[in-house]
């Protein structure tokens, strides 16, 4: 289609979690203690610390929004880009919009 942009996964893993989209994620990064982080486009943030999963919806106005991508930078932080909605970082808790 002509100027419209479609997301397609870029791996597919066997999903370890029911009712998720984890089987179809686009990004994923370690952190420096060693979990994985998986970003879906429609399903948030997920985090594997080895044993659980836990995940992380991303929302702006109450709605989940798309993502693209994850990445650690050189101090260990952790930020989520967005198509449409600019880049988020990880407080130590939950993702936040990043403002200047």
């Amino acid at each position: 289609m002509r100027g419209r942009t479609e997301c397609v996964p870029l791996y597919k893993i066997k999903t370890v979690k029911k009712n998720s989209h984890l089987d179809e994620y686009l990004s994923s990064v370690k952190d420096n203690e060693g979990n994985l982080w998986f970003v879906t486009y429609m399903d948030g943030v997920w985090m594997y610390d080895g044993t659980k999963i836990t995940h992380y919806a991303i929302l702006e106005d109450l709605k989940e929004i798309k993502l693209f991508s994850i990445y650690k930078d050189t101090y260990g932080q952790l930020w989520i880009g967005t198509p449409e909605n600019g880049a988020w970082k990880f407080n130590g808790q939950r993702f936040e919009k990043f403002r200047r």
